[in-house]
């Protein structure tokens, strides 16, 4: 992935869809996607500490890393931001498999079309989420209601 540096909106948004602190927002960027953080070269955990006010005095590695065991909203935010990698990888294979095709690579001409409806599938997971929760819900028969209140129509 290319550098990235300088992106305030990540955090922002890393701290929007999972409520963690900035500390947290900046643990996680730091740990799994480094090249968003605007500071660079950020090789150990205490230079990401030194700059970044919002780590604590007496943070350590080792504590942070136990916000991924125990801390729910952390472990949502580590998927958040995996997950918007991956969509940034699909882009660029999405390309690469475009431009291959336009060079005449059959195979990566068949795996664009096998694939490329799913790829611009409409991306509404909330939607999808209401609609898979709905397929568990029985709703009553109309002969139900029928029997307990009677027909209407005489």
């Amino acid at each position: 992935m290319p550098r990235m540096g300088n992106c305030p909106g990540i955090i922002n948004k890393l701290k929007e869809s999972c409520s963690c602190s900035d500390a947290q927002a900046y643990f996680i960027v730091w740990k799994y996607a480094p090249e968003l953080l605007a500071r660079q070269n950020l090789n150990t955990f205490q230079e990401l500490a030194d700059s970044y006010a919002c780590f604590k005095k007496g943070n350590t590695e080792a504590y942070c890393n136990n916000w991924l065991i125990v801390d729910d909203e952390v472990r949502k935010g580590v998927m958040w931001l995996k997950g918007r990698l991956h969509q940034y990888k699909m882009l660029e294979l999405y390309d690469q498999f475009y431009e291959e095709a336009r060079g005449g690579e059959v195979a990566a001409f068949n795996s664009l079309i096998k694939n490329g409806a799913q790829f611009f599938k409409d991306g509404n997971s909330e939607q999808d989420d209401i609609i898979a929760f709905l397929r568990g819900v029985k709703l009553p028969d109309d002969t139900d209601e029928d029997e307990e209140g009677g027909d209407e129509s005489e």
